[in-house]
């Protein structure tokens, strides 16, 4: 799976058409390009095996529907900051 962009972030829903969610996951978290970039799973299958399954594959945060927006939003924006790089002097 080539990286054309590399994204800051990813929100991934484990329920696609064509592809199983957990393996969109594996596949990106063994792209050397993409391995560091979080992936906020979303789902509304907030059963305590799916949540153990995705964290395992790697995901940064499992999140059920519906989403708390403000709750996403703190989310996103501490998992970038954590991402950024220490300012210079």
């Amino acid at each position: 799976m080539p990286c054309w962009h590399k994204p800051g972030l990813v929100l991934l829903d484990i329920n696609l058409p064509d592809i199983k969610g957990a393996e969109v996951l594996e596949r990106l978290k063994s792209d050397p390009a993409l391995k560091e970039t979080p992936v906020f799973v979303v789902s509304a299958d907030a059963t305590p095996r799916q949540i153990r399954t995705m964290t395992k594959l790697g995901a940064h945060a499992y999140l059920t529907k519906p989403l708390a927006v403000g709750e996403l939003v703190s989310m996103i924006g501490q998992a970038l900051a954590a991402k950024a790089p220490a300012p210079g002097p």
